[in-house]
């Protein structure tokens, strides 16, 4: 949720709901998630963005986000942000490791930042999906694999089933990777899958696979399943978490 809903958006969104009605009209029960990645790189580089690049305090960004349009302007701003990354690597390193960093601990202006983008873009790609006919019963979010520590423990668990291990040398050297062998049987021996980076930030990979094994209740944990509400000074929607 970075910027406005898009063709590829719209695809994966038509492809799903279209799977959705195939398996209720087959008579199942059908819970329809939509997994929100508000911590991933894409939200880091808008928030830094706002923060370095326009230099936009963070109560100002809630102002903007009041406005019609905020996806769009958003979408704008992760093109300029790129085009300076592209032409200003060190700047990427730096901006997208403090963004994601705080974003991930939850911690000052710039995780306030990450939650009013990302909860204002969710506003509106769900009334694009709207028009489309198209419905969410749980929007899980990726802070709360984080927050509610389900990645934490499924690291030990990838840990504890030796799925994953920490690379001691080489260009991945620090971080723990699963071998290509776990996830494909055509991988080639040295294709490893980043999971955890060696500065200690998680892959969305490895999001991901909390997220799938909570689904399979394989955690021991849950989301707390009362309502709760996106919060945006512009709009509020109930959501099952």
């Amino acid at each position: 949720p970075n910027k406005a809903a898009h063709i590829g958006h719209l695809r994966n969104a038509i492809l799903g709901d279209t799977f959705v009605r195939m398996l209720r009209a087959a008579g199942n029960a059908v819970e329809v998630q939509n997994y929100i990645d508000n911590t991933g790189v894409q939200v880091a580089d808008v928030v830094a963005g706002f923060h370095f690049l326009e230099q936009t305090p963070a109560a100002e960004v809630s102002k903007l986000a009041a406005q019609p349009r905020f996806d769009y302007l958003c979408w704008d701003l992760y093109a300029r942000v790129s085009q300076h990354f592209k032409d200003n690597p060190a700047d990427e390193r730096a901006w997208r490791h403090a963004a994601l960093h705080a974003i991930e601990a939850n911690e000052g202006d710039l995780a306030e930042m990450g939650h009013v983008v990302a909860d204002a873009i969710v506003l509106c790609h769900l009334a694009t999906m709207r028009r489309l006919g198209i419905h969410y019963d749980v929007l899980p979010r990726e802070s709360e694999i984080l927050h509610l520590k389900f990645w934490a423990t499924a690291f030990e668990l990838l840990k504890e089933r030796n799925a994953i291990h920490l690379e001691t040398e080489g260009p991945k050297k620090g971080c723990w990777v699963m071998a290509g062998a776990h996830y494909s049987d055509s991988a080639a021996e040295d294709d490893s899958k980043v999971i955890v980076r060696s500065n200690g930030i998680v892959t969305y990979v490895g999001k991901d696979i909390a997220y799938q094994l909570w689904k399979f209740g394989l955690l021991g944990k849950d989301l707390d399943r009362k309502s709760t509400r996106l919060k945006s000074s512009h709009a509020n929607i109930s959501y099952a978490v």
